[in-house]
């Protein structure tokens, strides 16, 4: 399963987004966990100009069968618009 949501202004942009996968094999028996991960994020980015921005994320994960409660990361940067035309954009950002 996984949802993303976006909201955008002429500003800034916010982006959600939450993704999980769950599997189980019971093909013998005894049916077991094969796989059971979750992961989700915000990210927050303010135009700076028509082709500077910058950007702030935090991502959340867990894994059951890794042993991974909760691996949280977080960061930022700046992002530069190389190209931008209808067809084409190019994004550098670090």
């Amino acid at each position: 399963m996984g949802a993303n949501a976006l909201r955008e202004t002429t500003r800034d942009k916010l982006s959600f987004y939450v993704a999980q996968i769950y599997a189980c094999d019971d093909t013998s028996d005894i049916s077991r966990t094969t796989v059971n991960s979750i992961r989700t994020g915000l990210r927050y980015d303010f135009k700076i100009n028509r082709k500077l921005s910058a950007f702030g994320f935090l991502d959340l994960e867990t894994n059951e069968l890794q042993g991974l409660d909760l691996r949280l990361a977080f960061g930022g940067g700046l992002n530069y618009r190389l190209i931008d035309t209808e067809r084409k954009k190019l994004d550098l950002f670090g």
